[in-house]
């Protein structure tokens, strides 16, 4: 009896980590959003633990000032926390670290 109980509750744990952990997948795709004074030519996202950025993500679209974009994110591996560094038209750069895209999809460039 009590090793079917410790069955029962390990098969309930596993159900619940299983569930915690489709809660923390990472979406489709994430939307970036300009907030900044000048457009976006050069978007980068790699996983936090990456030492390299990856290729532009938004091609050859700027994204300009006030506009919102879609990524996708088919090609990421890691998890869920991501680094982005962006460059603007005006040669500012700006780096944002560990970024949660599971639980917040968005990338709020200010």
């Amino acid at each position: 009896m009590a090793r079917t109980c410790r069955i029962a509750v390990l098969a309930a744990l596993a159900a619940s980590f299983a569930a915690g952990a489709a809660a923390q997948a990472l979406p489709d795709s994430v939307q970036v959003q300009n907030r900044r004074a000048s457009a976006i030519e050069d978007l980068r996202l790699s996983p936090d633990f990456e030492s390299s950025w990856g290729y532009n993500r938004l091609r050859s679209t700027p994204l300009p000032p006030g506009e919102t974009a879609r990524i996708p994110t088919d090609d990421l591996r890691g998890g869920c926390y991501f680094d982005v560094k962006v460059r603007a038209h005006d040669g500012a750069e700006a780096e944002y670290w560990s970024l949660n895209l599971c639980s917040q999809p968005v990338i709020d460039l200010d």
